[in-house]
């Protein structure tokens, strides 16, 4: 029997291949002990530093680096679609939660984490956009939108347009602070 993992848990255990510079997979810790390996030349150390290197992180890690401000590209652009859906599921899947308890005070959601998720899935949005993550499921939408507009009827959203909305997030966000 196939077993099946929650969004949560993919989030946290799923890897998947980033590029990102290779100064931030060293530990404060492990630098502080050993040191970085140098070359003598400042510049060319500093260049050697902001390499990209390419290394499995799970999609939080990932998250949690982009919050931090490093430039974190995904080497499969593909696979920001899966992630894209997973952060979405993820979210949506905390404001089932508390909605359904919205008068138990059951459990507080990571708040600061969510928002970190949040703005990673904004940008796998614009990634997965131009890699299948809204297609055209409509043959015929062309045509209804050129129709709807000689008609001078409201036009049909523009698929090409889409952006990650925040209105889970925002949610949630709402709905943790009547927990306190």
């Amino acid at each position: 029997m196939k077993r099946v993992h929650s969004a949560a848990y993919k989030l946290f255990h799923y890897p998947y291949l980033f590029r990102f510079p290779e100064n931030e997979a060293f530990d404060v810790n492990d630098t502080e002990y050993f040191g970085r390996e140098t070359t003598g030349n400042a510049e060319w150390d500093k260049n050697l530093a902001s390499a990209m290197g390419e290394r499995y992180l799970h999609p939080a890690e990932a998250a949690a680096m982009a919050a931090r401000g490093v430039r974190i590209e995904l080497v499969d652009p593909k696979d920001a679609i899966v992630i894209y859906e997973m952060i979405c599921e993820h979210i949506n899947n905390w404001l089932k939660h508390l909605e359904a308890t919205a008068l138990m005070g059951v459990r507080k959601p990571p708040v600061e984490g969510l928002r970190e998720f949040n703005t990673f899935a904004r940008g796998l949005a614009r990634v997965g956009r131009r890699f299948g993550l809204v297609d055209m499921q409509d043959p015929y939408a062309v045509q209804r939108r050129r129709r709807n507009f000689r008609l001078e009827h409201r036009a049909t959203m523009n698929l090409q347009d889409f952006e990650h909305a925040d209105y889970a997030i925002n949610r949630v966000i709402e709905l943790a602070r009547v927990r306190k």
